[in-house]
């Protein structure tokens, strides 16, 4: 690895001035220069100053266009560390153009999503009532996991270590993804059948409103639904139409079709929503400097080796029939 300066495209509003100050640390650990780039405007002035030689790394994030940046500066660069799991803000023909990897952060937000999945559906199934004084019925009226049929639709990193904490727990636990599995039933069989459905697959152009109407209205009327994967995974109006009329259906929506959300959902008593929040914790800042670290030295170390370990996060692996899936 050749690279002098790596620069940072865009930052997310929870990081605060001390990360870049750390991530610089981790830039000058490879003896690179480091620019962040004016996240306000979203500007990268070209050419830049001597005091910034290429080759480059760029470090972007959901909030990079990469129409914006100069051309030049991508056929100078060695390496794109995309340190967020959703990945709809690129477009197959331009990463297909680019002659260096774009790695995906996935392995970055899967606790926080994952308990973020746990914590949500246990509050559902697990959290017992506070008696002031003693109940001489000692009735609890409560349905259990272990009784319950759940699907998890996409089979990524997330699906994988949620399935991993609930299989015990549950009656039956079925995947679908059709990139990564043999279809053996459709969405449209299997959502009938499972009161728990969960959503931890990427966006593209063919799961674009993958539970509409008629999907939503298929699925058991008790059923409990969680996203926190994408927002036009679910046809939001469809939705809250459905749980209208299905008032023991329950959401759990971390993502929307249009962010930040309004006042659609007002009137609902069966939804929670929050703020595109389930990949955010405490220590998000070090798992990203300890991952874009990481990634860094296998790169610059062994080129045979990074592929290897990085093969399911090489964003151009993801190409599947001219599409990013």
């Amino acid at each position: 690895m050749d690279a002098q300066t790596i620069i940072r495209l865009d930052a997310s509003p929870y990081q605060q001035t001390s990360f870049f100050y750390k991530e610089k640390e981790v830039a000058e650990k490879y003896g690179c220069r480091y620019l962040f780039a004016d996240s306000k405007n979203r500007y990268l002035p070209w050419p830049l100053s001597s005091e910034y030689p290429g080759p480059y790394i760029l470090i972007s994030n959901t909030h990079t266009s990469f129409d914006r940046l100069p051309k030049e500066l991508l056929e100078n660069t060695n390496l794109l560390i995309h340190g967020n799991s959703g990945y709809d803000n690129f477009y197959c023909e331009e990463v297909l153009s680019w002659n260096f990897p774009v790695i995906l952060g996935n392995p970055i937000r899967v606790p926080a999503v994952t308990e973020y999945i746990l914590s949500h559906l246990f509050s559902r199934f697990g959290v017992s009532p506070h008696q002031k004084a003693w109940d001489k019925d000692r009735k609890w009226d409560r349905d259990l996991l272990c009784d319950q049929n759940v699907l998890i639709v996409g089979r990524g990193l997330i699906g994988e270590q949620v399935a991993k904490s609930l299989s015990p727990l549950v009656q039956k636990l079925s995947f679908i993804d059709p990139y990564k599995l043999p279809e053996t039933a459709t969405l449209s069989e299997l959502l009938p059948h499972h009161r728990i459905v969960i959503l931890t697959c990427s966006l593209n152009e063919k799961n674009h409103h993958l539970l509409g109407p008629q999907e939503l209205l298929s699925m058991p009327k008790h059923f409990i639904l969680i996203n926190s994967a994408r927002g036009p995974l679910i046809d939001e109006g469809a939705l809250i139409d459905t749980l209208k009329i299905r008032p023991k259906a329950f959401a759990f929506l971390d993502v929307f079709e249009k962010e930040p959300f309004e006042k659609q959902f007002k009137n609902l008593t069966n939804i929670h929503l929050t703020s595109h929040i389930a990949g955010v914790s405490g220590n998000l800042d070090q798992r990203l400097l300890d991952y874009i670290d990481q990634v860094i030295h296998t790169f610059k170390k062994s080129p045979n080796q990074f592929e290897e370990n990085y093969h399911e996060l090489i964003l151009r692996n993801r190409i599947h029939n001219g599409m990013l899936i």
